[in-house]
């Protein structure tokens, strides 16, 4: 139970953190070509969107990779890791009761499964939540990985349109775990 909690906990801060550097960076930095962006401590990398700013985050493991603002929110893509001894199934149930109890308007609005050009086949979650106020659509894409499960969370805002699901798709798609 103290580990839901603690990820709870974890789960809220990394959001908001997310969020707001989202906000916060992408409208200080110019952004950077479409490339590869090699996360060494996570043993992967990805392609991230074309002209997005990649900024680290104290507290936070992986750069978080934003775009321009766009009606009030810099959409961003953000990334954790955890070791679950779990089948993704019942990992997935764990993450959304954690979901549900963090943002009590939080609703799953779709599902698919999304295989990258390694062939590694991600659960894909769609969502909507809220964040001070702002309505908000989120593309989860779940990872495993042996006993660790990649979670990437896309964030942008609802009032923006599915547009940003392409765009981020197109990054997982190009996702990687390196040798």
């Amino acid at each position: 139970m103290k580990r839901l909690l603690d990820l709870s906990r974890w789960t809220a801060a990394a959001g908001l953190a997310a969020v707001t550097a989202g906000l916060a960076c992408s409208c200080r930095r110019a952004g950077v070509p479409a490339s590869r962006l090699y996360e060494k401590a996570g043993g992967f990398s990805y392609v991230t969107p074309d002209g997005w700013t990649r900024t680290r985050v104290a507290g936070i493991k992986y750069r978080i990779v934003a775009g321009p603002e766009r009606d009030g929110v810099a959409p961003n893509l953000y990334i954790v890791d955890e070791d679950t001894p779990e089948p993704m199934g019942a990992y997935l149930a764990g993450f959304l009761a954690r979901q549900r109890k963090t943002y009590p308007d939080f609703a799953i609005v779709g599902s698919n499964t999304l295989v990258t050009a390694q062939g590694l086949a991600a659960e894909v979650l769609d969502a909507t939540r809220s964040a001070r106020g702002s309505p908000l659509s989120l593309r989860f894409y779940f990872l495993p990985q042996e006993k660790r499960v990649v979670v990437v969370t896309c964030t942008w805002a609802a009032s923006s349109g599915d547009e940003r699901r392409q765009v981020f798709d197109d990054a997982m798609r190009s996702f990687r775990f390196e040798d």
